[in-house]
């Protein structure tokens, strides 16, 4: 027996046990320990990380020197518009799998008449819109179409088909993109404002210490609105090093730990291994290429 063949015998014996019983013993403490005390320092680094803003959505805290201020920047048209681009967006969204097979049920009659209702029943708060006339009329506009649209498919009374429901989406892709526009530049309005007050009453020594984390989902990280902002604000070099994108992490508490682990593994990366950023990357994960590649035959042979 080669020793690879006794490798893989091993792993898979490994495999077949499922969930390993927790190490003990004088290594197991002394890991036990190293991470304690590295935990440590973690929390040193984060309490001398001052000020942090943190992004929580429409909310911006600011911590300054143990103290924590929170305001919600976000005014609320930029909510209203979200709102009215969403008809048309759940339509495309709900319709979508019946014109492709995968739901082939009835209940697409039920959504269209469930939408018509609320939509009409949304019309004239929409008229009402604390907004610029024209804005209020592109946001009606595009509620019409998306009415429209719900009329012609309960009139046609037969599944959705890709080609409407395609031309649907293509006729009002501007006015989503018209609210999407007016929504963005009620919300930078917003956060302006309140940074731009926090900036002058921190003065230009702690500004240019702060670290700003931005909360989110995944989907919308790239081009972000709020992160720009910040990575506009606080300058060349401020992306990922002073502005962090925080990605599925919805709260303050889970952020800040996330700011100390990256504080302090960027110290370690750089002390050893050269490259600040290299405990951001699987530190396996250099070895790891050239073995996968090998065990696919891109390099050598197994």
């Amino acid at each position: 027996m080669t020793w690879k063949t006794a490798r893989a015998i091993a792993y898979a014996a490994l495999l077949a046990l499922g969930a390993m019983p927790a190490f003990a013993g004088p290594l197991t403490d002394l890991n036990t320990a190293a991470r304690t005390a590295y935990a440590g320092g973690r929390a040193a680094v984060l309490a001398a990380a001052d000020p942090v803003i943190v992004v929580a959505f429409d909310e911006l805290v600011l911590h300054r020197k143990g103290a924590r201020r929170s305001i919600v920047y976000t005014p609320p048209l930029y909510h209203r518009l979200k709102e009215v681009a969403h008809l048309p967006l759940g339509l495309f969204g709900a319709l979508a799998p019946y014109t492709t097979g995968i739901r082939t049920d009835e209940s697409w009659r039920e959504i269209l008449a469930t939408l018509e209702a609320a939509g009409l029943a949304a019309r004239d708060e929409i008229a009402a819109l604390d907004a610029p006339p024209a804005i209020r009329a592109t946001a009606a506009k595009l509620h019409d179409a998306s009415l429209a649209f719900i009329g012609r498919q309960r009139a046609a009374n037969a599944r959705p088909e890709m080609e409407s429901l395609t031309a649907f989406a293509v006729g009002v892709a501007p006015l989503t993109l018209a609210l999407a526009t007016e929504s963005a530049n009620a919300q930078l309005a917003g956060l302006h404002a309140v940074v731009q007050d926090w900036k002058r009453e921190l003065g230009a020594e702690a500004w240019a210490k702060l670290h700003v984390l931005v909360l989110g989902p995944k989907t919308p990280r790239v081009d972000n609105l709020a992160y720009q902002y910040f990575v506009a604000a606080l300058g060349p070099g401020s992306a990922e090093t002073r502005v962090i994108y925080a990605e599925s992490i919805f709260d303050e508490a889970t952020a800040l730990n996330l700011l100390g682990v990256l504080l302090i593994d960027r110290q370690v990366g750089a002390a050893f291994y050269g490259e600040a950023g290299r405990m951001e990357r699987d530190l396996l994960g250099d070895a790891a290429k050239v073995r996968v590649l090998q065990l696919f035959g891109k390099l050598g042979a197994e």
